[in-house]
């Protein structure tokens, strides 16, 4: 049998034979899940309401948010900016999520 002598691989080619490969797959999912505490809606006291109304007040577009919030039972604690907020429909939109006031439970203006 003869050897076969193979050329180099162009290192382009070479680097993209790692591109699929994430050592960090499926992080993102877990840390997310962590994020998600199973827990009945809670009703705010008065001064809990006023205080979140207060801070509500200071949210606006472009600000970077951190929301907990109750979504089919669960608490859910957001970070993202605020894309949208619609104070007449009561939505808040941050990056993806669209959230009722009535579910938020506590925001905290981060920049």
């Amino acid at each position: 049998m003869a050897n076969r002598v193979r050329g180099k691989m162009p290192p382009a080619l070479r680097a993209k034979q790692f591109l699929p490969f994430s050592a960090l797959s499926g992080l993102s999912e877990a840390l997310e899940k962590r994020e998600r505490v199973a827990a009945p809606k809670i009703d705010l006291t008065e001064d809990m309401a006023e205080e979140l109304n207060w801070i509500m007040q200071e949210v606006e577009c472009g600000k970077v948010i951190e929301v907990l919030y109750v979504r089919k039972e669960e608490r859910v604690k957001l970070t993202g900016m605020v894309l949208k907020i619609d104070r007449v429909g009561r939505i808040l939109q941050v990056e993806n999520t669209r959230i009722l006031f009535e579910d938020i439970l506590a925001v905290s203006i981060v920049s």
